[in-house]
């Protein structure tokens, strides 16, 4: 539970932050929060359907998950500081066209695509992981749980001969 409230938290993090940036960078508008909620969305449920789509989940897949995401966090913290400029860059790559508002925010989109989604996407498929390793998890514990309190029922039901005489018996 800890570790599913500890990567949504760091999305929700970073999400804030992209669109805070974003709106440094590209304008404040609300094409600008659209497509930054449309690439969290977008990458949640990739990240998410790519590890329910799989038949056979690895051992150490939510492990190898985490230490990726951690990574790709670790490099997004040097990328948020220069996207103003890569920003800037785009502008004016699309400055000299009357029509380019679509063009521009499609490559806008594309961009915090490339950039956003590895780390988004590894964060959706943190909770599918988490249920499977939950899952096999329960299935091996709760089946020895299970199996310890049978046994100890089954044992503690058997008749056993009497050591002690009654308490009746005692008293007269």
């Amino acid at each position: 539970g800890t570790v599913a409230l500890l990567v949504g938290f760091a999305m929700m993090v970073l999400q804030a932050i992209v669109i805070r940036v974003g709106g440094l960078a590209f304008g404040s508008s609300e094409y600008t929060f659209a497509m930054v909620v449309a690439v969290f969305v977008l990458c949640i449920a990739r990240g998410s359907f790519a590890v329910s789509a799989r038949a056979n989940i690895g051992r150490y897949a939510l492990v190898g998950t985490l230490w990726a995401l951690t990574v790709a966090f670790a490099i997004l913290y040097f990328l948020l500081e220069t996207a103003p400029y890569w920003a800037h860059l785009l502008r004016v790559v699309f400055r000299d066209y009357d029509a380019a508002f679509y063009p521009y925010h499609l490559a806008a989109f594309v961009l915090v695509l490339l950039v956003l989604g590895p780390a988004v996407l590894l964060a959706g498929a943190t909770l599918p992981l988490l249920f499977h390793t939950l899952r096999y998890f329960c299935s091996t514990a709760l089946g020895w749980f299970t199996w310890l309190c049978v046994t100890v029922s089954m044992w503690r039901a058997t008749p056993r001969p009497s050591t002690f005489t009654s308490i009746d018996h005692d008293l007269k």
